[in-house]
C-alpha cells in the first residue's frame, strides 16, 4: 500500500482522531482507508463521500475580495498568475478572479499568466507579465510563493511596488508579511 496506507495502519488504536489535510487523495479513497469509527475532519478537501467533517478555505470569495480590492484603488488591467489546473484551490481562485473582473465589466483586460505554486515560477510569471505590451498595473498572485519569486524581478527591473505595479497574494504566509514592502494578502 501507499505510504498514507501504512500511516493509517500504524496509528490505528493508538488515536482519538484524525485532521488530514490532502489535495491529492480523494474523499471516497480516504473513506476506505480510515476506520469508520474514527472521528477525522478534512482540511481544504471536498467531502463527496459525504461522510467526513470538513473545514474549508473560501478560495473563490477570498481571490473576488482580492481583485476587488485591487480595482477599488483604480486598477483597471490585473494580471493573474494562477496555480496548477489539477488544483482545486487554484481552480476556485481563478474563477474568482474572473468573476471579479467580469462584475466590473474588465473582461477584456483578463489576464492569466499559469504559475506552479513554487517561489521559481513566480519568476518567468512575472516576466512574461513585463513583456506584454500592454502591461498590466497590478498582479494577483493565487498564492504568496509565486510572489516571493516575483518580487525581486520586478526589484531589478526598476518597478516600484505598489507605486509602478501593485500586487496581491493570496495565503498570508509570514515570509510574505516580511519582505519590503510587505506584501498585502489575503486568507
Amino acid at each position: 500500500g501507499s505510504k498514507f496506507e501504512k500511516s493509517i495502519r500504524a496509528m490505528s488504536g493508538r488515536v482519538d482522531g484524525l485532521i488530514i489535510m490532502s489535495p491529492t487523495i480523494g474523499s471516497e479513497q480516504l473513506r476506505s482507508l480510515i476506520p469508520q469509527h474514527l472521528p477525522t475532519v478534512l482540511m481544504n478537501a471536498t467531502d463527496t463521500s459525504g461522510s467526513f467533517a470538513t473545514v474549508s478555505v473560501d478560495n473563490r470569495g477570498g481571490a473576488m475580495l482580492a481583485v476587488k480590492h485591487l480595482i477599488s484603488l483604480g486598477h483597471t488591467h490585473i494580471a493573474h498568475v494562477s496555480g496548477l489546473d489539477q488544483s482545486d484551490d487554484a481552480r476556485l481562485r481563478a474563477e474568482g478572479y474572473r468573476a471579479a473582473m467580469h462584475e466590473a465589466g474588465l473582461d477584456r483586460f483578463i489576464t492569466e499568466v499559469r504559475g506552479s505554486y513554487t517561489v521559481e515560477s513566480g519568476i518567468p510569471a512575472v516576466r512574461a507579465i513585463l513583456s506584454m505590451t500592454e502591461r498590466p498595473t497590478a498582479i494577483f498572485s493565487s498564492n504568496d510563493a509565486m510572489l516571493l519569486g516575483a518580487l525581486p524581478v520586478l526589484r531589478d527591473q526598476g518597478i516600484r511596488v505598489p507605486e509602478d505595479i501593485a500586487v496581491v497574494g493570496f495565503d498570508d504566509i509570514p515570509r510574505a508579511a516580511a519582505t519590503v514592502p510587505a506584501l498585502t494578502t489575503i486568507r
